[in-house]
């Protein structure tokens, strides 16, 4: 096998931007890296500005939960990774569904939702409200 079908989807941010499917299906060579992974998925599927500039997505593969890949924040020029972004997509994909999905967490830390995955805690309110 040396290359790969991979479905990519994302979540909408709006009503309107629900009217027609996200997924794509992108086939890249089993040696690309998880960055060059998602660099090809955000071209393909790419990921709703927001008004106001302050957008924050994670992207993981697999069906949730999951492998959590990167958190992607409108404001940063590139994604934080989660996880080695030179590792091959051969090795992502062992044992898990070839799915690689964005989730919009609104306006939430960017930094907060790095922090919560990558320590494997709750996320925060993706409306940033607080819990009382």
């Amino acid at each position: 096998m040396k290359e790969i079908k991979i479905v990519v989807d994302r979540d909408s941010v709006a009503m309107g931007d629900d009217v027609f499917s996200h997924q794509v299906e992108i086939v890249i060579p089993v040696t690309c890296s998880i960055k060059e992974l998602i660099d090809v998925a955000r071209e393909k599927c790419p990921l709703a500005s927001i008004r106001g500039g302050k957008a924050t997505w994670f992207v993981y593969a697999g069906i949730v939960p999951g492998v959590n890949i990167a958190v992607l924040a409108q404001q940063w020029e590139s994604p934080k990774f989660l996880i080695d972004q030179t590792m091959e997509v051969k090795e992502l994909f062992v044992g898990i569904e070839k799915a690689v999905t964005f989730r919009y967490w609104c306006q939430a830390s960017p930094n907060a939702v790095y922090d919560a995955l990558k320590s494997k805690t709750e996320l925060p309110d993706k409306y940033g409200r607080k819990n009382i």
